[in-house]
């Protein structure tokens, strides 16, 4: 039996565009307005594209992994882990969610209420709490499409330091903390360990729990991260020791 298309798999999944509710597409019409309003340069025919997609569904061209799933109106975590093992994204495509999914909204011109719960469906539904790793089918061999421990975890510590610093508003990073302590146990490459991302941040640990001015959510995440300290902190010195056996090894090889 032949695999279906994406554009097939598509299909599958036209009923979370609730075209046919008037009030829901509104506020999805209104939602485009605010993200268009806020995109300074594109071309027409991008602008279109990512219309099209946003409000209807309708995907007439190649959209980054990362756009596809956030403009997707997945409603729960089992609808948003359907989306991503359906095939509508390639392997490659969502190795890159995995790595960059979390990371990125501030970096958008644009922020929507809903992106927050969007994130955080997409960490119950597909990252979990637990770092495993996860292969699917693709071609005769599988493929790796989970993160790289290490690299995952540099990304997440220089992450947390601009939440704390006030630097950004959200970022997923703060709905993670306890796959960001599982994943610590395998950060293993010595090359992606920044001890002074590590400092740093819970520098800005203390420095808000002492006090300072701070967001709610970045006091939240502070008191998140304070109370895992010890695991964090057992963890990141257990894979560093197992980082320099690495290194050693490698060397006298």
């Amino acid at each position: 039996m032949p695999k279906p298309t994406r554009y097939e798999i598509l299909q599958s999944f036209r009923p979370l565009w609730r075209v046919e509710d008037e009030q829901w597409l509104a506020q999805r019409q209104a939602d485009w307005q605010h993200i268009r309003a806020s995109i300074k340069k594109a071309a027409p025919a991008s602008l279109k594209l990512l219309e099209s997609y946003f409000v209807y569904g309708e995907k007439k061209d190649y959209l980054p992994g990362t756009t596809l799933l956030l403009f997707t109106p997945y409603d729960s975590a089992e609808s948003a882990r359907e989306v991503f093992f359906s095939g509508l994204l390639d392997t490659t495509e969502q190795g890159r969610v995995f790595g960059d999914y979390l990371f990125w909204i501030s970096k958008r011109s644009y922020h929507l209420p809903w992106f927050r719960r969007h994130i955080q469906q997409f960490i119950q539904g597909v990252l979990g709490s637990i770092y495993q790793e996860i292969y699917v089918e693709d071609g005769p061999w599988p493929e790796r499409i989970s993160p790289e421990p290490t690299f995952w975890c540099s990304s997440y510590m220089y992450c947390a330091n601009t939440i704390l610093k006030g630097e950004v508003a959200y970022e997923g990073c703060v709905d993670c903390v306890e796959y960001f302590v599982s994943a610590l146990a395998h950060a293993t490459d010595s090359y992606h360990r920044y001890q002074d991302d590590f400092d740093g941040m819970f520098a800005e640990v203390e420095r808000i729990l002492a006090g300072a001015e701070a967001s709610d959510i970045a006091k939240t995440f502070a008191h998140d991260l304070k109370a895992r300290e010890s695991e964090i902190r057992h963890h990141w010195q257990l894979s560093g020791e197992k980082a320099a056996e690495i290194d050693a090894q490698n060397t006298t090889e």
